[in-house]
């Protein structure tokens, strides 16, 4: 019984490993590989029974394929809704700066508390942005180390 478990540790060892870090496409893609794989194996799917894996396996195949399908699906209804956030991206800029002119003249001409701290709040914002934007966009390259 305890080589019949060492045996299927191993035939999951690569399958198993990070799994949850993955891509969910790939998740669905390894794990379709890795039932296809046991079936395909009388040895291994002999070894499972012998420990009771077996149920599990196929409820795994079962689920794996239920995911795939409703991943699918959502995928096309998602992929055929037009128009993207990327495409929505300039207008929404635009409406941004013309928001923050207002708020900034509001300020310059009717000066009030609220406006004041609003203000305030976006100016923190915007630096604190500006500052993670320009770390991306300016990130030196990595000088190699002399030896």
């Amino acid at each position: 019984m305890l080589r019949s478990f060492f045996a299927l540790k191993n035939f999951n060892k690569f399958y198993w490993r990070d799994l949850s870090k993955r891509a969910l496409g790939t998740q669905i893609k390894d794990t379709t590989e890795m039932v296809g794989k046991y079936e395909a194996d009388a040895t291994i799917v002999a070894k499972a029974t012998t420990i009771g894996i077996n149920i599990p396996m196929n409820d795994l195949k079962v689920n794996n394929t239920s995911l795939a399908s409703l991943y699918l699906t959502r995928n096309e209804e998602v992929g055929g809704r037009g128009t993207s956030g990327t495409d929505l991206r300039p207008a929404a800029n635009e409406g941004y700066v013309q928001f923050c002119n207002v708020i900034e003249q509001s300020v310059n001409l009717m000066p009030n508390e609220t406006l004041v701290t609003l203000f305030n709040s976006m100016d923190a914002l915007r630096t604190k942005a500006h500052a993670l934007i320009t770390k991306t966009k300016d990130k030196p390259e990595e000088t190699p180390t002399k030896v």
